[in-house]
Formats: C-alpha cells, structure tokens, sequence
C-alpha cells in the first residue's frame, strides 16, 4: 500500500469536516501525523515515523499506525470502530443510542431500525458509554436505518 504523507491543510480540513459531521472539535493532529492511502483511507501514525521515514511524502508500508476512516465520494468521513471512538468523546451531534437489543444485531453486522433519529450523512453508534463505528443513515418510507459498516472479520456471531 502506497500512503502519502497529508499536510496541514489537509489535516485542517478533516477537522472541519468531523466538526461539521458531528459537532466535535477534535483535532486530529494532537494524535499524531495523519496518511492517506489512494483509496481515501485515513491513518492516524505516532509522531515518531519522522525518524523512519525522514522527509518523505509518499511511502509504500504494508500497515501504519490506527485506521481512522475513509473519505467518502460525497465528501463525508465514515470512521472506523477506533475512530468511532476517539470522535465519539466530544461529538454533539449525530449519535445514535442503540437499546441493548440494537447492539446485539449492530455486532453480528446487521443493518438497524432506529426511531425518532433525525441524523443525517453517518452517525456514530453508541450503547452506554462506549461507541462502535460508524453508519449511514438511510431514511426510507418514514423509517430511519443505519446501514452497518463493520467488517466481516470483526463482527460476533453468537451474543
């Protein structure tokens, strides 16, 4: 995989766009040097890959550092699981509260039903206190589905 170092700007705009999205401030660079590979992956890598890398800005590397998300072709973030959660801390909007029941069928990698959620573009999935990724909101005859992003390798079959 071929990722390219993303400068300031960039970085500045993901920013906006997670503020945007979800109502966080978070920024992006107090957790180190982000990347993007072709596909519009985001990476999140220690600060100490300068000493590997030097001044390079494109570098082939087999995996680097925290999958935050992916650009989307409507110009939204969808975040990983990991990015969920360090947006989830301090976004304000967007969120969707899963019941225990809605948790369950999230996990096996199902697509959920929510009611009264008037999201848009990807909400972050939250049961309790902790978060579990990202989905698209699709609103349908009246009825408002997260389609699930999480991949087959990391879904629960048996809860």
């Amino acid at each position: 995989m071929i990722l390219k170092f993303l400068p300031k700007r960039e970085v500045k705009r993901f920013d906006d766009l997670i503020e945007k999205q979800w109502g966080s401030k978070l920024r992006l660079a107090d957790y180190g040097v982000l990347f993007k590979e072709k596909t519009r992956k985001i990476y999140i890598v220690s600060r100490d890959v300068d000493r590997i890398i030097g001044k390079e800005r494109l570098f082939r590397i087999d995996s680097a550092g925290l999958y935050f998300g992916e650009l989307t072709k409507w110009n939204l973030l969808r975040l990983s699981i990991e990015g969920s959660q360090l947006v989830g801390k301090s976004a304000k909007k967007n969120v969707v509260e899963f019941n225990a029941k809605q948790i369950k069928e999230w996990i096996k990698g199902e697509d959920v039903e929510v009611d009264g959620f008037d999201g848009e573009g990807f909400a972050l999935v939250k049961h309790e206190n902790d978060f579990y990724g990202c989905g698209r909101v699709l609103k349908k005859n009246g009825k408002t589905l997260i389609l699930n992003f999480v991949p087959k390798a990391r879904r629960i079959k048996k809860i």
